[in-house]
């Protein structure tokens, strides 16, 4: 059967026009931006019943649509059903054909990037950091249907619930159905909690560890807690990336730390704070304008425990003023 306006009005095609009006009040009364909310859904649903029963008031309209299974032309829409109703294919009524319709729309999330710095004591000793993330939780106002408790979700009259209308001309051929977007329901009064997506954006703490030594630019992956997908498609990912906190006289590479001091001229030792085995003092000796001290051992550690990284002091003495 080609022609599917009758089922926007929930009749059948060979029924009277009074018929027709009957049906086509009841619906203006459910759908009335004076009685729903004027959503751009309801929008496009009033539009809807209005073309199907003004092509049914009409024979020569009706002959037309049920030749074709299109809108009339002499019928002006707004662009917003136009879109709905330009990408008609090839059926077939295979199986997974609804989710081929649903998949030309999907859009992968992206994954986010997040930096953490971490103090190189930090780094040193190992540490945590708490995150907050968030997630879409299931709305509790709604328990997830995305309309209010008093108006339930209803099933869409026009594809039956499957989300597809789907009509036959030479081939079947199937849109996703323009009165429900798809969705195989019908939502008329949103939920004003979650704007009728039937969930919320949380932010959930969690905890972030990071081993003692550990490299920058390790990555700390959550699957799934990125950019949110569309139309089904993938979520991205939430990565965490760690650095060293950019500090004065303060540098590493790779496995050793390096520490740049200055010292009055008349200084006779250098202290430089260290998280494990305290400050580590080092004598200077006298005349000495530039020294280098290796605490051997010190450094970074690593998976190895008998390889780790060294401590390298270098000191600059002042010159005296004349």
């Amino acid at each position: 059967m080609t022609a599917w306006l009758h089922r926007v009005l929930g009749v059948n095609q060979s029924d009277s026009r009074d018929i027709s009006r009957v049906a086509y009040a009841r619906l203006l009364k459910n759908f009335h931006p004076d009685l729903c909310p004027n959503s751009p859904a309801n929008q496009v649903r009033l539009e809807l019943i209005r073309i199907a029963f003004a092509v049914m008031s009409e024979p020569e309209l009706m002959q037309e649509h049920a030749r074709t299974g299109k809108i009339p032309n002499s019928i002006t829409m707004t662009d917003e059903l136009t879109a709905r109703l330009k990408k008609p294919g090839l059926g077939h009524l295979a199986r997974g054909f609804v989710k081929n319709f649903r998949r030309e729309n999907q859009r992968n999330g992206k994954d986010i990037v997040q930096i953490i710095y971490l103090d190189y004591e930090e780094l040193i000793a190992g540490s945590s950091r708490i995150v907050e993330l968030e997630r879409a939780e299931r709305c509790n106002d709604c328990s997830g249907s995305g309309a209010t408790k008093e108006h339930p979700p209803s099933q869409c009259h026009l594809c039956d619930g499957s989300g597809v209308l789907s009509y036959r001309n030479l081939l079947a051929v199937g849109l996703p159905c323009p009165f429900c977007d798809g969705n195989g329901a019908i939502i008329i009064f949103a939920c004003q909690s979650c704007d009728g997506t039937g969930s919320k954006d949380e932010r959930v703490p969690c905890r972030l560890s990071f081993p003692a030594g550990v490299d920058e630019g390790h990555r700390i992956v959550m699957k799934g807690e990125g950019e949110r997908g569309v139309q089904g498609g993938r979520h991205g990912d939430r990565v965490f990336l760690v650095r060293m906190r950019p500090e004065e006289g303060v540098e590493r590479h790779g496995k050793d730390v390096e520490f740049r001091v200055q010292v009055a001229a008349n200084a006779t030792s250098v202290t430089v704070p260290w998280p494990e085995a305290g400050p580590l003092r080092f004598e200077l000796p006298d005349g000495d304008e530039t020294m280098l001290f290796i605490a051997q051992g010190l450094g970074f550690p690593t998976s190895d425990a008998d390889d780790r990284g060294d401590v390298r002091v270098h000191v600059t003495r002042a010159k005296d003023q004349p």
